[in-house]
């Protein structure tokens, strides 16, 4: 009588734990999308070759899943992009590497015509003027999808920043100066881990937008000491 009672307490424990383990699996898909801000003010542009113009800060924001593969791009400057005379799609290296992306491929997209790859048209912005003493910001709302447009399983992800500048004494030689920093994010349980700061990306701030509420949500922040 005792051994029939026990068991049927340990058969209930087990199916509470179940249900409450459903019931957290089906609160962590109440995540629609997760807005991404990063907050930078440079690299900036060094050397002597350009006389009265300052060229502007590359910068991206990208998705890897929890193996670090590519997922997405979210945010991305045009001129990385674009197919033209000056290419910069090498100014972001590890945007490169993560994706794969390279400027044969983007002159494929265009059919070879100067302009933005129709990829990452909806996902460009304007480089922005970065200076030591003006913070600027990008930022891009990831729809979690995946680059196919192909909705992803909840999980944990890692949200991708990276900025960057040349560096430029004469025609022939270029120096890339690209900086970066990268954080989890929980689907499942709405939550952020905190990302390194960088001597140029001041932070990075990642908000959840719920099924349950109808306004972004800031349930997590990935910000580095400025």
């Amino acid at each position: 009588m005792v051994r029939r009672i026990v068991s049927a307490v340990i058969c209930v424990l087990a199916l509470a734990l179940v249900m409450c383990s459903k019931d957290k699996t089906k609160k962590g898909t109440d995540v629609k999308s997760v807005k991404i801000e990063v907050r930078l003010n440079g690299p900036v542009y060094q050397g002597s070759f350009y006389k009265g113009y300052l060229p502007p800060t590359d910068c991206g924001i990208w998705i890897e899943d929890a193996a670090h593969k590519y997922v997405k791009t979210v945010k991305i400057t045009a001129e990385v992009v674009t197919v033209g005379q000056y290419s910069h799609v090498n100014h972001l290296p590890a945007w490169m590497a993560s994706s794969g992306v390279t400027f044969e491929q983007l002159q494929q997209e265009t059919g070879g015509q100067e302009g933005v790859s129709p990829v990452f048209d909806a996902l460009t912005q304007a480089s922005p003027l970065a200076t030591a003493d003006s913070v600027k910001t990008i930022s891009g709302t990831w729809d979690l999808t995946d680059k196919a447009g192909r909705k992803v399983q909840p999980g944990v992800y890692y949200v991708l920043a990276e900025a960057a500048n040349i560096a430029k004494d004469d025609p022939a030689t270029v120096t890339i100066n690209a900086e970066h920093t990268s954080a989890s994010i929980d689907l499942l349980a709405a939550r952020a881990e905190t990302a390194p700061s960088t001597a140029h990306i001041l932070g990075l701030t990642v908000q959840f937008n719920l099924t349950d509420e109808p306004a972004l949500r800031k349930h997590g922040a990935i910000v580095g000491p400025n």
